[in-house]
């Protein structure tokens, strides 16, 4: 009895009982008078997509109130105030149009300052068009104007990132040289048909019956069209694959070039290729097969492609991939008109 009587006498003893004193709340007044007045300069300035969020409205008070509680208060309480002026929507009635009727489009607030360099040759466009135009035909005439400047940047940024050896166009083509191509063919393959058809070229033919010409035109051509095009010879793919591959960027090589809509490999008989470079090369081509276009050009037929891979399987497979929805074009010449060109200089 005496020891239960101790024990209560303890538990009720000032010296045993804890002293705990609640902490102040960190949310004050001043901390909710902050937060709503963020609320009232989004109001002031009218936004709706550029307004306070909870975590812009944290980095202010710990940069301008010294804050040191969590962001996670701050995001509650950002949340309880919110609600509590939240106006019901009112009532609307939805808008309904015909298809190419109308068009909607939600600017927001944001603020976009457009580049259009040609809006400073207007006094050109007036001077086309005269005093009698209204302000709605001289408004379109600059912007066609415009539109005209950014396409011929960017097919001029497109033919040179497609890194062409040299430019060659159709124009310069002289058709008559080609034994067994057509103009009208020629023309047709220059309409670029075949990319969207993701059909392939090869061009088989002895040196100088402007294999690499055609080829680099078609490609100026596709990039006219805003299409991208990668030209490279199959020694500089060879040894960029090889470079990659030895600085741990081979995938992002191929995931590049997978993007490519016509990969131009020209002179594929020159060298002779390993079989490690013989795979690389392979990957490249058997990647694009049915999904995008390929140009090829060689001086071999493909009974003699064997000289040139160690690997006969292999061999038989790229030109499998090659040859399937292509168009293979015999380039071959008894007289080349490079060689021509050559003999005309020498005897003038």
């Amino acid at each position: 009895m005496q020891s239960v009587k101790k024990y209560c006498e303890g538990a009720t003893h000032p010296e045993v009982r804890k002293n705990y004193q609640r902490e102040p709340d960190i949310i004050t007044d001043n901390i909710k008078a902050f937060i709503l007045g963020c609320f009232k300069e989004d109001e002031d300035e009218n936004l709706k997509k550029q307004k306070h969020s909870a975590k812009k409205i944290y980095d202010r008070l710990v940069a301008e109130k010294k804050f040191i509680g969590a962001y996670s208060t701050i995001r509650a309480t950002v949340r309880s105030l919110r609600a509590e002026r939240t106006v019901p929507p009112q009532s609307s009635i939805p808008l309904s149009y015909a298809p190419g009727e109308a068009v909607q489009i939600d600017w927001g607030e944001a603020t976009v300052q457009l580049r259009l360099p040609a809006f400073n040759h207007y006094s050109g466009v007036i001077r086309q068009l005269g005093s009698n135009k209204s302000y709605e035909e001289f408004l379109i005439a600059l912007m066609k104007m415009e539109l005209d400047s950014r396409m011929d940047s960017s097919q001029k940024r497109k033919i040179r990132t497609a890194t062409f050896p040299y430019m060659k166009t159709i124009d310069e083509l002289d058709c008559s040289c080609f034994e067994h191509l057509t103009e009208a063919f020629i023309h047709e393959l220059a309409s670029c048909d075949f990319v969207s058809k993701r059909q392939n070229i090869v061009m088989i033919g002895n040196p100088g019956t402007g294999k690499s010409h055609l080829s680099i035109a078609i490609g100026v051509k596709v990039c006219t069209q805003g299409m991208n095009v990668k030209f490279y010879t199959a020694a500089n793919l060879s040894n960029e694959l090889i470079e990659a591959q030895e600085y741990k960027k081979l995938i992002k090589i191929e995931k590049q070039l997978s993007k490519i809509d016509l990969l131009i490999i020209d002179e594929l008989s020159y060298l002779t290729f390993n079989r490690h470079q013989s795979e690389l090369l392979f990957k490249v081509v058997a990647d694009r097969a049915e999904r995008r276009s390929v140009i090829v050009s060689t001086n071999l037929k493909f009974s003699d492609w064997i000289t040139m891979f160690e690997n006969t399987t292999m061999v038989t497979a790229l030109i499998d991939r090659l040859t399937f929805r292509s168009h293979v074009l015999n380039m071959n010449s008894d007289h080349p008109y490079r060689a021509e060109h050559s003999n005309k200089v020498f005897s003038a």
